[in-house]
């Protein structure tokens, strides 16, 4: 929504781009390999390991929806309806399992690591991101657009993670809270700063 509020529908290709390459990319590292070594921490064989990975909800979906893709199903439009209503909800109540975790928990306890988070969120992330696009050219809307949502906060899901795999929840909740209240400053001061960094 911010990017689209601040380019228009022409923001919308590079958008939808940027997100399927992260959840990609995510799918293979956190999941593959960060989940997979919690998992394999808590079970020593091996086989078990590979079980809990591969039944893992996330991992079905992507490789359920990357074989329908290989081989051309379309779903019909009663699923795609459905399917797209679970999509927009899973933010909110993400963000509302948050809250409703945060409530009556002392959240400024770890108030040192979700500020260290929130800087590399919200400054480092982007500023990496600028240089790589003073490597990597591409053209300016696609550069601009990268850097800006390199610089979006934490996201919620990552607090279903921590939760489920019981691994300093509170600090990534405390984390989401912090960067999601920053943000509202660091990115108008991206967008301001945009034109000016020759990307």
């Amino acid at each position: 929504p911010f990017i689209s509020l601040a380019y228009g529908k022409q923001s919308a290709p590079t958008v939808a781009l940027i997100i399927a390459l992260t959840i990609a990319l995510s799918v293979i590292w956190a999941l593959l390999l960060g989940i997979g070594e919690i998992e394999y921490a808590a079970r020593s064989k091996f086989s078990v390991f590979l079980k809990h990975i591969f039944l893992n909800p996330l991992i079905l979906a992507v490789i359920t929806a990357v074989v329908l893709s290989a081989v051309g199903i379309q779903l019909p439009s009663v699923f795609k309806s459905i399917l797209q209503l679970l999509a927009v909800t899973a933010g909110p109540v993400a963000l509302f399992a948050e809250g409703a975790f945060l409530q009556g928990t002392n959240f400024l306890a770890d108030w040192k690591g979700a500020t260290a988070l929130t800087f590399l969120k919200l400054i480092a992330l982007p500023a990496l991101t600028i240089l790589f696009l003073h490597i990597f050219k591409t053209n300016s809307l696609s550069a601009e657009i990268a850097v800006l949502q390199a610089g979006m906060p934490v996201a919620a899901t990552n607090f279903i993670f921590a939760k489920q795999y019981g691994i300093a929840p509170r600090l990534v909740a405390s984390s989401t809270l912090l960067s999601v209240i920053v943000s509202f400053f660091t990115l108008a001061i991206l967008l301001y700063l945009i034109p000016f960094l020759e990307i």
